[in-house]
């Protein structure tokens, strides 16, 4: 299968990846983490850019877009360890809402995602959008289906990061008169990182095209790239934090953000050995769930 993105899918890629570079610094992220508050700004100059309304209906002021235009922005998401809820509305709630609401609720809550107004809790079965009884499986099995595809690419992108960071390390990091990086056991090291994303990435761009497409192995698909992308970036964690030695442990050092962003995307959706074990006892993401 000769699996490629086209023009405008890389141009959005582009796009997320300057914009959130210039929005969302290591800095922003640090702060963040140590307790700030995380302000709208950036969430709306991301709908300002059209990122928020990927997947909204264009009747709804959206893009009318698919999980796979998605996939290469939530790569650059997870490059970027971005804080917004990236996944959790543009990815998970506005397909849902479009595919198993009620015209009301797609009134109330697709243009406030495009908008970049919206909060993050909107939830399949809740106060705040209520799918009916004869819908709530298929919206179930959409919305974990759509969320380990997006939490698989988010992974990947943390993990790219992981590697670029620890191939600029090794190059600057002397010992014994030359870099660390020359030394053989370091190049296995991320020689190995660069070949697991390597397989990780397709899984879940194929997982993302199965999804838009609606395609019988979806749901396995997408279960399959969230099973990839956990052991990637477990693999990329440890080695990583291996090659960059005391420093990598530092709170000073901005490794740590990434190795813990790495560790919460692990945690949601489904640890890879919940998931193997399911998927060995069935075949499809309902009889899962």
């Amino acid at each position: 299968m000769n699996f490629d993105f086209d023009d405008t899918q890389y141009a959005l890629r582009d796009l997320a990846r300057e914009l959130f570079a210039k929005e969302s610094p290591p800095s922003r992220v640090r702060e963040i983490r140590d307790g700030k508050p995380v302000d709208r700004r950036v969430w709306k100059t991301m709908a300002e850019a059209g990122i928020c309304g990927i997947t909204v209906p264009e009747a709804f002021g959206g893009a009318g877009g698919t999980e796979l235009d998605l996939t290469l922005v939530y790569e650059e998401a997870g490059r970027i360890a971005l804080p917004e809820p990236l996944l959790e509305l543009t990815g998970v709630a506005a397909p849902i809402i479009a595919s198993h609401g009620t015209d009301v609720q797609k009134e109330r809550w697709l243009p406030a995602i495009a908008s970049g107004d919206a909060d993050a809790d909107v939830r399949i079965d809740g106060e705040d959008v209520v799918i009916g009884d004869d819908r709530i499986a298929g919206a179930f099995r959409d919305a974990y289906a759509r969320a380990f595809s997006g939490t698989a690419s988010l992974l990947n992108g943390v993990s790219m990061r992981l590697v670029e960071m620890t191939t600029e390390y090794v190059k600057d990091r002397h010992q014994f008169g030359k870099p660390v990086g020359s030394f053989q056991a370091v190049k296995h090291k991320l020689a190995s990182m660069h070949v697991a994303i390597a397989s990780s990435r397709p899984a879940a761009w194929y997982a993302s095209y199965a999804v838009a497409n609606e395609l019988a192995d979806a749901s396995i698909a997408a279960c399959v790239a969230k099973i990839a992308a956990n052991d990637t970036n477990e693999l990329c964690d440890g080695d990583a934090l291996q090659c960059h030695g005391g420093i990598g442990f530092t709170w000073e050092h901005d490794l740590h953000l990434w190795l813990k962003r790495g560790m919460e995307l692990r945690d949601s959706f489904g640890r890879s050995h919940e998931l193997r074990r399911n998927l060995a006892a069935v075949h499809t993401l309902e009889e899962l769930l």
